[in-house]
């Protein structure tokens, strides 16, 4: 079969966003049918969701999980700061703290989180031990008071660093807190 023949076989399918971004329409993409356009990542800026450009540099990552007719659903699995912006954070009078937390919100969504502390000076490596304790605690905290969507809503939305920001500044100077990166590990509700 010809290259263009192909082609025309191949439909457009409406991509939606999950529930926690009221379902607004993120794209579309082509498929031959509906098992072809299945876990498909999607990627859109969170700008574009929330309609607000002080979001211009966080990326949200989709996932496919159901179509109906010519309408793809998705879930989200995660986001990401772009890393043009995170070069942007530190210079070199300054610590980065980055920390890797595994944690499991109210309803038993698995995810990992990780943060990045700037100090606005060089500090020794037992007070980077403690920032990250203290980030870890936060976090920890926040996941197990909140379902999946109410804790990523603190994250997108810089509750969760601003929190982390107010109990390390009572340790040491600190310029910024940043969320950079959450990543869906395990959704206990799926395979229930």
């Amino acid at each position: 079969m010809a290259r263009a023949d192909k082609f025309k076989l191949k439909s457009w399918y409406s991509v939606l966003a999950p529930k926690m971004f009221d379902e607004k329409k993120i794209g579309d993409i082509l498929g031959m049918d509906d098992s072809s356009v299945m876990n498909r990542i999607i990627n859109t800026n969170l700008s574009e969701l929330s309609g607000e450009m002080q979001h211009g540099y966080t990326r949200v990552n989709f996932r496919v999980n159901d179509v109906k007719g010519k309408t793809a659903y998705t879930s989200f699995i995660g986001h990401e700061l772009i890393r043009s912006y995170i070069k942007t954070l530190a210079r070199r009078s300054m610590s980065l703290v980055d920390n890797v937390v595994k944690v499991t919100t109210k309803d038993n969504v698995t995810l990992s989180v990780k943060t990045a502390i700037i100090t606005t000076n060089k500090i020794s490596r037992s007070m980077k031990t403690i920032l990250r304790k203290e980030a870890e605690n936060i976090i920890v905290e926040h996941a197990k008071k909140h379902d999946f969507e109410g804790f990523m809503q603190e994250v997108l939305y810089k509750k969760l660093s601003t929190e982390i920001y107010k109990k390390s500044k009572e340790l040491v100077p600190i310029k910024r807190v940043e969320v950079i990166k959450t990543e869906v590990k395990e959704n206990l509700k799926i395979k229930a």
